[in-house]
């Protein structure tokens, strides 16, 4: 009988251990669930792409000479847009005789442009005078949101009599300058 009674209580004990693990199988179907989450910063980034350099021959008329339309890439993700200035620290200069110098003349037009940005040249034009002293000039395009534009920049060599004008090269160069607002 003692035998009997322990195998009776072996099993009993047995089945109250199955029960529990039953129980607590049960009770882990409730538990909370685990997660995690992803996320991405995307910075202002803003850029201004110009063309290569360009040269050309002056025809030996009085007058502008013209350089063909240079295409600019612009662009930003600033919801606030942006500003580019196009400027000339000084008119053209000989390359190899700094005292003669001819005007240039800028202007600046909006091409194209993707993205909700509403794309304006807000000072579209604007010229150097050296003969009294004006060495700068200035273009302007701007947005109001997220965008790209293909800006024309054109660009003039303003000498109103071929004669006055050495032979050789003259140079003047465009800087871009961008500004989030």
């Amino acid at each position: 009988m003692g035998i009997t009674n322990r195998r009776g209580s072996f099993f009993h004990c047995f089945s109250l251990v199955i029960s529990g693990i039953v129980m607590s199988c049960g009770s882990t179907l409730s538990a909370e669930q685990p997660s995690q989450s992803f996320s991405v910063s995307v910075p202002v980034e803003s850029s201004v792409q110009p063309p290569p350099d360009v040269a050309i021959i002056h025809d030996l008329t009085d007058g502008e000479q013209q350089f063909s339309p240079q295409s600019w890439t612009v662009g930003s993700n600033s919801m606030t847009g942006m500003v580019v200035d196009f400027t000339v620290a000084s008119g053209f200069v000989h390359n190899t005789d700094p005292t003669s110098k001819s005007n240039a003349i800028l202007s600046v037009g909006v091409a194209s442009s993707n993205g909700p940005a509403n794309w304006v040249a807000s000072k579209p034009a604007d010229r150097t005078d050296v003969t009294v002293g004006d060495e700068t000039a200035s273009v302007r395009v701007e947005s109001d949101n997220v965008g790209s534009a293909k800006v024309n920049l054109n660009v003039g060599f303003d000498d109103s009599d071929q004669f006055e004008a050495l032979p050789g090269v003259y140079e003047t160069t465009v800087v871009a300058t961008l500004t989030l607002p």
